[in-house]
């Protein structure tokens, strides 16, 4: 027997290309009840072709936000990066608001650290408060539903880089960890599988994580580390792991540049870090108290296509510890992270504005990226 739901909806019958036009313009929680509404409807919206279209149009229109977690609070927010884009163009500093979000009561009283994230997913790493016991979880905010995850095999080293993405050509979403291994001078890449719920490691690479913790960014279909490469003589590498073919790439880098030799740089003022900027993969070099230089590569992978876009020498940014490009928006606004909040700064009119977070905010964990709400089940 047919509930109402389900004679309401085939009351009002929609061709499905039709249903699916109208589908994709609706924000990820109006997908979340009408996947309620009748099966068919939730058949649509599950479908694994349905949400990749989805999430492509939903990045589209900057809809993502920033999810962070404060350890010592057990707390977690959310900052919606396209209501933070219209704070230009005053150059003057506010108070940000976040938004306060549940999480389910396995989590309480653990200290919550986010790895990475895709379509709406999180991957996080759990720790009891004064423990040392650790689990691992992909969890979905939006439908509250989370998954346990195997851990993988134990290993003593501490050097970790971590990604998250979906494998279109299997339909089936899969975790990265490369974890380095000082004695024989490579990484082991990991790779977990949600549909065979397994870990399995996939190859060796002559490569080492630049950073611990470091999350992988997702272009072109594929996850992006900086790594270096063994040995005294050790120089950077940009490396590019394609999920579908499983295999590791090297990303030519530009010549590394030194624009300011006025200034007397000692080898640990030089910082590198990677992002997207205006649909091309970018290069942060940072010169700690001096600059900042931010190269796009117009032509993804060819090394002559290397351009620097623009450099920042405001202070409040090269004397950041922590810097991160978080988004960026239309006609070059860019969302930095750094070590008291964020800074959203217009690089075409060099104009900028500081968004302080609450004072008690002193915790800086790694924290899930371009995040949006999603209907994806686990």
């Amino acid at each position: 027997m047919k509930t109402k739901k389900e004679a309401i909806a085939e009351m009002i019958y929609f061709p499905e290309d039709i249903l699916k036009e109208i589908f994709l313009r609706l924000p990820g929680r109006s997908l979340l009840r009408f996947r309620c509404v009748s099966k068919s409807f939730c058949t649509l919206i599950d479908n694994p072709s349905f949400r990749s279209m989805n999430h492509e149009l939903s990045y589209s229109r900057n809809n993502p936000s920033f999810m962070f977690c404060e350890a010592k609070r057990n707390k977690i927010y959310t900052i919606d990066y396209k209501s933070v884009s219209s704070l230009l163009p005053s150059s003057t500093t506010c108070e940000f608001t976040t938004n306060h979000m549940n999480y389910p009561l396995k989590f309480q009283d653990c200290e919550v650290v986010f790895l990475s994230s895709c379509n709406g997913l999180v991957w996080i790493h759990l720790r009891k408060t004064g423990g040392h016991e650790k689990e691992y979880y992909i969890w979905n905010p939006a439908t509250e539903v989370y998954k346990s995850i195997p851990m993988p095999r134990e290993v003593k080293s501490l050097r970790r880089g971590y990604g998250f993405c979906y494998d279109y050509r299997t339909e089936d979403y899969k975790l990265v960890r490369v974890v380095v291994d000082w004695a024989s001078k490579c990484s082991d890449v990991d790779v977990y599988t949600v549909s065979s719920n397994s870990w399995k490691t996939t190859q060796i690479i002559p490569y080492n994580i630049y950073y611990q913790g470091y999350c992988g960014v997702l272009f072109c279909g594929a996850l992006h580390w900086l790594m270096r490469t063994f040995g005294r003589d050790s120089t950077h590498v940009l490396v590019c792991f394609d999920i579908v073919n499983k295999r590791f790439e090297e990303v030519a880098l530009p010549e590394t540049p030194m624009p300011y030799p006025e200034e007397p740089l000692e080898a640990d003022m030089l910082d590198l870090g990677i992002g997207v900027l205006g649909g091309c993969i970018c290069l942060i070099y940072r010169f700690f108290g001096v600059g900042v230089d931010v190269w796009m590569m117009q032509e993804y992978g060819v090394r002559k296509s290397w351009t620097k876009s623009f450099s920042i020498t405001h202070e409040s940014i090269t004397s950041s510890i922590y810097l991160e490009l978080m988004w960026s928006f239309k006609n070059y606004k860019i969302l930095w992270g750094i070590d008291y909040g964020f800074i959203l700064y217009d690089s075409n009119n060099k104009i900028f504005r500081e968004m302080v977070m609450y004072s008690h905010w002193t915790d800086r964990l790694t924290a899930a990226r371009n995040y949006m709400v999603s209907s994806v089940s686990l």
